[in-house]
């Protein structure tokens, strides 16, 4: 699959979030997924967030923390993307966003799934990780 990079997607944003445990998935690479803290803390110690105790059927070891868009520019106050100027050096055009260039929805999620599970394979062998837990986490 030939990739290709939106503009806010230069090489130093996709090192920087790497880094930081994300991938990005997709033809377009405009998706990122991770596995957030609360997946972690389920698998390792079976402690949960707020999510799985006030929104049953939540579940913190299956949930997937991702974005169809990394690129989004609402600037939302806890937003955890890097937007334009927030970085030293890294300024780019937000606006207009170029919807030909967009990855299908299915497309999307297919690869989130597909690359959360390659994320989630080196707890296999963890020996804190309950494996029930494990088992669902990568369904």
């Amino acid at each position: 699959m030939e990739r290709e990079l939106l503009q806010p997607l230069r090489p130093e944003i996709i090192r920087m979030y790497h880094r930081q445990g994300y991938r990005l998935v997709g033809r377009h690479l405009h998706s990122a997924v991770k596995v957030c803290y609360w997946t972690k803390e389920s698998l390792r110690s079976g402690r949960v967030c707020y999510k799985e105790l006030w929104y049953p059927p939540v579940q913190s070891h299956r949930c997937m923390q991702m974005t169809p868009y990394i690129g989004c520019n609402c600037h939302c106050l806890h937003c955890w993307r890097v937007h334009s100027g927030d970085r030293d050096g890294l300024v780019w055009r937000e606006f207009p966003l170029d919807l030909k260039r967009f990855d299908e929805p299915a497309d999307i999620m297919e690869d989130m799934i597909r690359e959360r599970k390659e994320l989630l394979s080196g707890w296999k062998g963890n020996v804190k990780v309950d494996k029930r837990r494990f088992e669902e986490a990568l369904k």
